[in-house]
């Protein structure tokens, strides 16, 4: 049970890093060029590199 744990920890981790990580990237790449959606953009990207990430998590676990 401690691993299920664990990895449902790891998953939302990896999901919110994923998520930092585009915000951050779209930001710096909005503000190089002047077009504040590409933050918008970086953060759906975020959003969606973390939701594979948590769900290549999750069809590890084994409950």
């Amino acid at each position: 049970m401690r691993g299920t744990w664990l990895a449902i920890i790891g998953a939302g981790s990896s999901f919110v890093a994923a998520v930092i990580l585009g915000l951050y990237l779209g930001w710096l790449a909005g503000s190089r060029t002047g077009h504040p959606a590409l933050a918008v953009v970086g953060l759906f990207l975020g959003m969606l590199v973390g939701g594979v990430l948590v769900g290549m998590m999750i069809t590890r676990l084994r409950f």
